[in-house]
């Protein structure tokens, strides 16, 4: 039956993909659900070799047509059909030459051969862009992979782990990526002979990234597997397999290319920077609605530059930090309107600010936390609620002084929204429960309710 006929009947609601016991039984299955076979045959193959037994392919209520649109049945069938084997292209180059390649297979432990294989993969990186061990370092979930690359301004830098191996080239780099930019990596596992349980492993790691497109290596002395998931996070399935030999001529091209593609977030932030002729000094983090860089150029010095996808909110935004830069208030000062970035056929959005500020710890709050508390105070007194009062949301400038930035709320501030504001400052200042008891808007003019807050995280503290 050709995918895209309407099935004999729409009496099952779903396939268990536990109930194929093996290829054998993939015909009793198909019959009895009233599915092709070959889709059944396809999702059984793929969900085998990613261990990921006991999935259901649900059939819709309305049509088989849509079923074949957009359901895990049709994204099956996509890989199955995408998945390949690199074809040798004469005269090009291979990923690995066979000198390194008899190099690599004298090695007998994963962590030489990781140490050997950095050199390569960072020939196969894109420009700016970089390859960052973390064998080491948990970071998805309690997984360890081995590799990431991400752009050499944006991750988080660690030492050397104690005890990693002598003789590592002098320019590897260690450490995790941040959290606000999982969905901007690509993952690489290394194993000295690979198995078919492996993939699995590769294919959990991406699985927990975030939602949209995510991209992976498998590799060994010998080969390698390009892996491609797409879908929201721990519900991805996997869209394209290219699987390929190192000494394959062409294979350095192939594998350069499946790591250069650049996902959504990348694109937005390269098309940004070009477009406001500033270069990338680095991440400051992730906010409600956007994310924050460092950013430089000459005429403007160093400044913060927010990206963001929400229009609306993000002009929002700007107004509310220009009304209350214009009233005197302890905030980050936009230093460019709103500026609106074509993406193919999207749009992303940015605005600088400066200063750039450094972000104020748990403990350093606490230490100076009758500023803390002034400086909220401060905006409520000019009748401007925050909206987000959190403590990564409060910067320190070069003269010690206490500013917000991402100002979400607009209109003039209410009981309700300056009690909001004072409850999240408290509770991200690690303040017990009981205490976030005895909030109300006129907390931060008692001066009872500040030694109250004082001692409690005082307690917390030490």
């Amino acid at each position: 039956m050709p995918l895209g006929t309407p099935p004999r009947s729409h009496h099952a609601s779903a396939i268990v993909l536990s109930q194929v016991s093996s290829s054998s039984s993939v015909s009793s299955v198909a019959n009895e659900a009233s599915v092709p076979i070959e889709v059944l045959s396809a999702a059984w193959r793929m969900i085998s070799r990613f261990g990921l037994q006991g999935m259901t392919i649900r059939q819709p209520r309305d049509s088989w047509e849509s079923l074949t649109r957009g359901s895990l049945a049709s994204k099956v069938r996509m890989v199955a059909e995408s998945s390949d084997t690199l074809q040798a292209r004469p005269g090009q180059a291979p990923a690995i030459s066979d000198v390194d390649l008899a190099e690599l297979s004298k090695l007998d432990t994963e962590e030489v051969f990781c140490a050997h294989m950095t050199r390569h993969l960072q020939a196969f990186c894109s420009d700016g862009y970089v390859v960052i061990n973390s064998e080491r370092l948990a970071w998805t979930t309690g997984w360890k992979p081995d590799f990431f690359i991400a752009h050499k301004k944006c991750y988080d830098a660690h030492k050397p782990p104690k005890g990693a191996r002598l003789g590592r080239n002098a320019a590897d780099k260690f450490g995790v990526p941040y959290r606000g930019l999982l969905d901007s990596l690509r993952v690489c596992e290394a194993k000295l002979d690979m198995k078919p349980s492996d993939l699995a492993e590769l294919w959990q790691y991406l699985n927990s990234l975030p939602d949209g497109e995510s991209r992976g290596m498998l590799f060994d002395k010998r080969s390698f597997i390009l892996l491609t998931a797409a879908g929201k996070c721990q519900q991805k399935f996997p869209t394209r397999l290219l699987e390929g030999e190192w000494r394959t001529e062409g294979s350095f091209d192939a594998v350069r290319a499946f790591l250069a593609v650049q996902s959504h977030s990348e694109r937005s932030l390269h098309a940004a920077l070009q477009h406001a002729s500033v270069q990338l000094l680095g991440f400051l983090g992730s906010g409600s609605f956007g994310r924050v860089f460092h950013v430089y150029n000459e005429t403007r010095g160093s400044c913060a530059m927010k990206l963001v996808n929400d229009e609306k909110l993000a002009r929002a935004e700007v107004a509310s930090l220009q009304q209350a830069v214009q009233q005197g208030c302890p905030v980050a000062q936009p230093i460019s309107e709103l500026e609106a970035v074509a993406l193919g056929n999207r749009h992303c959005f940015y605005y600088l600010s400066t200063p750039v500020g450094q972000k104020l710890s748990q403990t350093d709050a606490a230490t100076r936390l009758e500023d803390v508390l002034d400086c909220l105070h401060d905006l409520h007194k000019s009748g401007i609620a925050h909206g987000d009062a959190r403590l990564p949301n409060l910067i320190v400038n070069a003269d010690s002084e206490l500013l917000w930035i991402d100002c979400l709320h607009t209109g003039l501030a209410t009981c309700v929204t300056v009690q909001s504001d004072i409850e999240t400052l408290v509770r991200s200042l690690g303040a017990s429960a009981q205490l976030l008891a005895q909030i109300n808007a006129d907390s931060l003019s008692n001066q009872t309710f500040r030694e109250a807050l004082q001692r409690d995280l005082h307690a917390w503290t030490y």
